[in-house]
């Protein structure tokens, strides 16, 4: 087990994949991001999977979402800088629009992996500056709780994004009651906002398990 300020993240030997708790209500978005990092990092996952990445490029393909804090990271590390958001929506990113609902996604090549690896050496080319999808990706299973907890965290960024894109009205979420409205990175949402009660519930469970 291993706590990391204040989100824990551990192995369960009973379901054989990662769980998650928040040990603090005041955890943010940042404070899972951090946790997550840390998870290939420590010694047991390294001798559960594998010691280093291999550059197989499978976490930099499929439907990469982007929230809000991702577009200004990405912006901010170098990337279409100087373009306003529906300027490097459509440069870096895919929309697409279905039945009212709006998908903003990271734009792949003709190989359906992101854009934004660099084929040539296997590695990403905004890998400091990479979105949460990415950084939160773990080459081994999770538990219901950690997949539903990255999944709302994500939906959420990302119906603000596509409320200041003018796109549509972010499922229903007024400026008001949007937990990423006016953020600009990750310590300033708080997890709690974003979760529904059911998960909130589970993941502040003190004795580990889920429901």
């Amino acid at each position: 087990m291993m706590s990391v300020g204040k989100v824990r993240y551990r192995w369960d030997n009973g379901t054989e994949c990662y769980d998650l708790e928040v040990l603090d209500p005041a955890a943010t978005v940042a404070d899972y991001e951090q946790t997550v990092s840390g998870i290939l990092a420590a010694p047991e996952a390294k001798k559960r999977h594998s010691e280093h990445c291999v550059a197989c490029s499978i976490c930099c393909g499929g439907r990469l979402p982007l929230t809000v804090v991702d577009l200004y990271r990405l912006k901010m590390g170098g990337l279409g800088m100087a373009l306003p958001l529906n300027g490097w929506a459509a440069a870096y990113g895919l929309v697409q629009q279905q039945d009212g609902c709006v998908d903003i996604t990271l734009r792949l090549d003709e190989h359906e992996t992101c854009a934004l690896w660099n084929r040539e050496d296997g590695l990403c080319s905004v890998y400091e500056s990479r979105p949460l999808i990415c950084r939160t990706y773990i080459c081994a299973p999770l538990s219901w709780r950690a997949s539903e907890l990255r999944g709302q965290i994500v939906n959420a960024g990302e119906d603000e994004l596509v409320r200041m894109l003018g796109l549509a009205d972010g499922n229903g979420r007024t400026e008001k009651t949007q937990p990423f409205a006016g953020v600009l990175d990750y310590g300033g949402v708080l997890l709690r906002d974003v979760c529904s009660d059911r998960l909130w519930h589970s993941l502040t469970r003190q004795d580990g398990t889920s429901e």
